[in-house]
Parts: C-alpha cells; sequence; structure tokens
C-alpha cells in the first residue's frame, strides 16, 4: 500500500516543518487512493485539511474538509487509521463552523464522543445551559 506509505510520510514532513516535501507526499497519497479505497482517500483528506488549517490555508482546508467528510458520510466512515480525538475534534468543529456535511459530523461526534476545544454552537452536546438573558436546561 504505497498510498498508506506517502500518508505516513507526509505527516512525519509536515510535523518537522517540511512543508513542501509533505504537500508533495500528501498529493502522491490522494492520487494513488483517489476513487479506489475511501477510507483511506477519507484519511488522506483530513490531513490535507489539517495541513491546510495549521499554516492558514483556510480555503483549501475547507476544499480537502469537504472531499473527506462527504466520501465519509456516504460510506459510513466513523474511524480511521492513526485517530487522534483532538485533531478529529478541531476538524469537526471547522466542519460545523462552515457547514460541511453537518449531519454526518453530528453523528460522527456522538459516536466517538469527541468533546471541543472551545464551544461551538453546533456542536451535539448532550446537555446545553443557558445563563445570559435567560436560565434554559436543553437536554
Amino acid at each position: 500500500m504505497q498510498a498508506i506509505t506517502f500518508l505516513n510520510l507526509s505527516t512525519t514532513y509536515f510535523d518537522d516543518g517540511r512543508f513542501d516535501e509533505a504537500e508533495a507526499a500528501l498529493a502522491r497519497a490522494l492520487d494513488l487512493c483517489g476513487g479506489v479505497m475511501t477510507v483511506l482517500e477519507f484519511f488522506v483528506s483530513m490531513t490535507g485539511a489539517r495541513f491546510a488549517f495549521e499554516r492558514g490555508r483556510d480555503k483549501e482546508g475547507a476544499a480537502f474538509l469537504e472531499r473527506g467528510l462527504s466520501l465519509a458520510a456516504m460510506s459510513g466512515v466513523f474511524n480511521i487509521p492513526r485517530w487522534n480525538d483532538k485533531r478529529m475534534s478541531c476538524l469537526c468543529a471547522k466542519a460545523l463552523e462552515l457547514g460541511i456535511e453537518t449531519e454526518y459530523v453530528k453523528k460522527l461526534i456522538i459516536k466517538r464522543g469527541l468533546v471541543p476545544e472551545r464551544p461551538v454552537e453546533d456542536w451535539p452536546y448532550p446537555i446545553r445551559i443557558y445563563t445570559l438573558g435567560r436560565f434554559e436546561i436543553v437536554i
């Protein structure tokens, strides 16, 4: 599985600050799995979204996020290799903010028990408590 090798290589390059090499390896991984291996393509796309958002490339990040989440929603994927709750929580929060695959993202959050790093309006919290302006508990 060369795609997995290139995906792992891209992550190593990115974490080492070798961004051009990371993007090249990620593109190669995407080419190798595109249209053939849905779970891997989801993983590669989510990795691309992470890379883009962390480098301030929001438009590119949104495109990767939409690609990955639409594949996962169509296939019913709720897990990927090397799952990382913190990273996936950030990507799910971004998807909700951008309106990308919101129904699927909410199911993913609930199924995986993800918790946001900061408050997110559309996050499917098990309970909401409002205290400013009104007092309300929503379960």
